[in-house]
């Protein structure tokens, strides 16, 4: 959707091989501190889940274990989106967004 494929997307050579390893039987409550963002809140405070990352892979270096971030500042790239052409034929997500009135986000 955002012309970065082949290099994120799939697990191929060449590809990045950024990929996050789920562990779906981890229960947590989410708090904004234990977040990686740069935002000072989240709507989610507080809520009980059930399903966390368990490893995150960054161009196939461990940046982050379960709550603990192994990264540091500078091992992310930014990657701008890339505008493709439109398909002659619309996704049935991309219909529904049109009969919502949501502008295109490609051309």
């Amino acid at each position: 959707m955002y012309g970065l494929y082949p290099r994120k997307g799939t697990i191929a050579v060449g590809s990045d091989a950024d990929l996050c390893i789920w562990d779906d039987q981890c229960e947590t409550v989410i708090d904004n501190d234990r977040l990686h963002h740069s935002i000072d809140y989240t709507p989610y405070q507080g809520s009980r889940i059930k399903g966390w990352p368990a490893i995150t892979l960054l161009r196939g270096e461990v940046i982050a274990e379960y709550h603990t971030l192994c990264g540091k500042p500078g091992d992310g790239q930014f990657l701008p989106a890339k505008k493709r052409p439109r398909s002659k034929t619309q996704t049935p997500t991309e219909a529904e967004l049109a009969r919502l009135g949501v502008p295109d986000l490609v051309e």
